[in-house]
């Protein structure tokens, strides 16, 4: 990674510059969607872009959606997945796959894909001219299957043949 990367840099930027430091190409998947509008005056939420109580202009209500709902980037040609955090967030990222997000990932990772959580903690003082530390921590299959997900059974239904 590029060590003249400014301090306040996001997550998603210090592991956008070390992926692509590695060789791989990097592009962030995530994206923001529009869920409606809200009016400033009333305090409600709307259906078009003037409020129909007051007249005023109502302000768009953006979400962030990640990709499966937990990607933040995707790194290929490896095919990896990276959910990208704060280290104090580590743990509850990794939680957050496998309890809410078990059919997504297992289907990403039976395709042959890998899932990775990468979080970025900033040091006490630099090592080896670095100030962040980089954690990883693998999604893999079998730690799907503990989480108490059992995948449905393979029929040719699923896949007709041409």
């Amino acid at each position: 990674m590029d060590r003249r990367q400014h301090a306040d840099a996001s997550p998603t930027e210090r592991t956008l510059a070390e992926v692509r430091s590695r060789g791989w190409y990097a592009s962030p998947c995530e994206a923001w969607r529009r869920a409606g509008a809200r009016c400033v005056s009333c305090d409600m939420t709307v259906d078009a872009e003037i409020c129909q109580t007051c007249g005023k202009r109502a302000e768009p209500i953006w979400y962030r959606c990640d990709f499966l709902g937990f990607a933040d980037v995707v790194a290929l040609p490896v095919m990896l997945l990276i959910q990208t955090t704060v280290r104090s967030s580590h743990a509850t990222r990794v939680a957050k796959i496998l309890e809410d997000r078990l059919v997504a990932s297992w289907y990403w990772l039976s395709g042959g894909g890998r899932i990775e959580v990468w979080s970025w903690g900033r040091l006490s003082r630099p090592i080896n001219g670095r100030w962040w530390r980089l954690k990883v921590t693998a999604i893999t299959p079998q730690m799907i299957l503990d989480a108490g997900w059992v995948p449905p059974e393979f029929s040719r239904e699923l896949f007709p043949a041409d």
